[in-house]
């Protein structure tokens, strides 16, 4: 958040960390890569590992509650890719999301709210990633 913000010329003191806004949790296989978490457990459940279920809801109430506090306001959220397709899961019932959607790493997508719903825009753009 922090070079984003200072690219869009935000002062630092503006951000507002919020742990909502974390990955899911993936309990016991926290930290490892991939492939380490598939060698060590096998299988979608593992003990501490916060469900689609879990992570779809906390996404959403945490979205609700930015869109409730800075209504009227473009804000930016800063977040990790399972976050961004929970969201996206939700939004468009399953048409983007969970086994439909890649999220690159810094990649920006856009959400509107008109009022009375969501609307998604565009979906992990990364043309700055065609720059490195």
């Amino acid at each position: 958040a922090m070079p984003l913000a200072a690219a869009l010329g935000i002062s630092g003191d503006r951000l507002m960390p919020d742990e909502r806004l974390m990955e899911r949790r993936y309990g016991a296989a926290e930290g490892y890569t991939l492939a380490e978490r598939e060698q060590l457990y096998p299988g979608d459940v593992w003990d501490g590992l916060e469900s689609r279920e879990e992570l779809n809801m906390r996404s959403m109430t945490t979205l609700e509650d930015f869109r409730v506090r800075f209504a009227r306001q473009r804000i930016v959220l800063v977040t990790h890719g399972t976050w961004i397709t929970s969201v996206l899961e939700v939004l468009t019932q399953g048409e983007f999301g969970y086994g439909n959607s890649v999220i690159l790493n810094t990649s920006r997508t856009y959400l509107t709210h008109d009022g009375e719903d969501w609307q998604v825009g565009a979906i992990a753009q990364a043309p700055h990633l065609a720059l490195v």
